[in-house]
């Protein structure tokens, strides 16, 4: 489905030229940890990650930078909620929450990595 415009104004009787973007797109996924005053554990990939991946960056990065009594809140992506993840966090002695469908607070989550203008 395109998200370019179907229609647009022109002078009457003339027809409407106009481009729209299409292309390569290229897509970054951020990965992070984020406390009260810094992000830690941050990691940036050039495509969309699966469950390896997440489990690697927990294993490699996010179980580095967490204590004993953390809370870690991860939104719905499925590979959040893999028995491995949740597993290794839990054997530190961090908690798990996971964000309900649709949760105002992933957005404000969001919210702390601006999009990037240009890759």
């Amino acid at each position: 489905m395109s998200m370019s415009r179907r229609y647009g104004q022109s002078p009457r009787g003339q027809r409407l030229h106009a481009s729209t973007p299409h292309g390569a797109w290229k897509t970054l996924t951020v990965n992070a940890a984020s406390r009260a005053g810094h992000v830690s554990a941050c990691a940036v990939f050039e495509s969309a990650i699966g469950r390896l991946c997440i489990e690697s960056c927990v294993e490699l990065l996010l179980l580095q930078a967490l204590s004993e009594d953390d809370v870690v809140v991860m939104d719905n992506l499925p590979a959040h909620k893999s028995k491995a993840v949740m597993e290794a966090i839990e054997e530190i002695g961090a908690r798990v929450l996971l964000l309900p469908p649709y949760s105002p607070d992933s957005i404000r989550s969001r919210m702390r990595f601006p999009r990037p203008r240009k890759v």
